[in-house]
């Protein structure tokens, strides 16, 4: 860090970027758990232990994984069918990833870089539906655990902007009611975090959305 920065930070300059708070932390010897700022260095906020899962999943062994795999890079390798005297393995979708443990400040700066990267795709090669609601889903999910108060608002406004990025993709798609959908969640998330500014940007997208949708009174 600059010199200059560093006194700026010593004299009481109120620090918010989870970098500089990284940097400070790290160079200071502080665990970033302690700051809410991320797992310690040996730890994991998943869960530890075998996925859960039920029905086929639960049946299936690591070691058939595993197997499965390595069939699959002996064909690799080889450049040529493998000749199997066991029955051809197949393997069934794994159970959904359990939610973290704990959020952490961690999980609002990836949750906001997502929001920017889809926001950036968006505009280079057009929105995305699929990929933005599969995204917003995955930050909702994080708000299921819990979490210091202060990183629940900042999470909470964080996923609100999610929603709302997913909204216009949705609307831009031609899916109108998953856009209100996504507006209405984001909405609700606004006004629980109290972020007005965030407030005011879903009506004023779904508002545009009405207005565009052929509903003039209603969009205004």
């Amino acid at each position: 860090m600059r010199q200059s920065e560093v006194s700026e930070i010593i004299r009481g300059r109120q620090v918010i970027g989870y970098r500089v708070l990284v940097k400070i932390a790290d160079g200071l010897g502080i665990p970033r758990e302690w700051m809410n700022l991320g797992p310690a260095a040996t730890a994991s906020v998943y869960p530890g232990g075998r996925d859960t899962a039920s029905g086929p999943e639960a049946e299936v062994d690591e070691d058939v994984y595993r197997r499965a795999l390595f069939d699959l890079a002996l064909v690799a390798v080889a450049n040529r069918p493998l000749v199997r005297a066991r029955k051809v393995v197949t393997l069934p979708v794994p159970a959904p990833v359990p939610a973290p443990s704990r959020i952490l400040q961690l999980h609002v700066v990836k949750v906001r870089e997502f929001r920017q990267m889809l926001t950036d795709a968006s505009r280079a090669y057009g929105s995305d539906p699929e990929m933005s609601s599969a995204t917003a889903a995955w930050a909702h999910g994080l708000l299921k655990s819990p979490g210091a108060e202060p990183v629940r608002q900042a999470l909470m406004a964080a996923v609100a902007e999610l929603d709302i990025q997913a909204g216009w993709a949705a609307f831009d798609g031609g899916l109108y009611g998953r856009g209100m959908r996504h507006y209405t969640q984001a909405l609700e998330l606004a006004t629980q975090a109290g972020d007005a500014y965030c407030q005011t940007c879903v009506l004023c997208y779904a508002g545009l959305a009405t207005v565009e949708r052929g509903q003039p009174n209603e969009g205004l």
